[in-house]
């Protein structure tokens, strides 16, 4: 299973984990999300990943998920800055 970091959880990053990474790894889980929208974000999660825990900055999600990949669903603009 991989454990997934998600900084930015909007409509596109749902699909390309819904529809392309779980083509790679059917149980790849979302553990751990940045994002100021929780209850948005959980309304589009898969039930699977329902129990992701939410940080409010990525250092401490950094710190304390264990994260095997983290997928970055920013705009554009911000991706380099958080990657």
């Amino acid at each position: 299973m991989i454990r997934l970091g998600v900084i930015g959880y909007g409509r596109r990053i749902h699909g390309m984990i819904a529809n392309n990474f779980r083509q790679v790894d059917p149980d790849l889980r979302v553990t751990a999300v940045v994002d100021p929208d929780e209850r948005g974000v959980r309304s589009r999660m898969e039930s699977c990943d329902q129990d992701a825990v939410f940080y409010k900055d990525i250092p401490s999600m950094m710190r304390a998920a264990k994260l095997d990949a983290l997928a970055i669903g920013t705009r554009c603009n911000l991706h380099s800055r958080f990657a």
